[in-house]
């Protein structure tokens, strides 16, 4: 039996600064269904990151087998 990939996400902060921001909400909305749906459907999800000055070290401490990477959506659609 192979063990299941090891997985991390690196998203943008899930903290809405503004909540009448609605393309801030979208993401948030967007970045949160991602987690969920690869936990609920029994994925090995070991972090979910910032993209941030200590990404590097982070992710060579855990070393996944799999990062996704969620891109700041300047024209998401609701």
């Amino acid at each position: 039996m192979n063990p299941a990939l090891r997985i991390v996400v690196v998203a943008p902060d899930l903290d809405i600064a503004d909540p009448e921001d609605e393309q801030a909400v979208r993401q948030a909305d967007r970045s949160r269904s991602l987690r969920i749906g690869l936990l609920e459907n029994g994925f090995n999800l070991i972090a979910s990151l910032p993209a941030d000055v200590f990404l590097t070290e982070r992710l060579a401490q855990l070393q996944p087998d799999l990062i996704i990477v969620v891109p700041v959506c300047h024209s998401c659609s609701a």
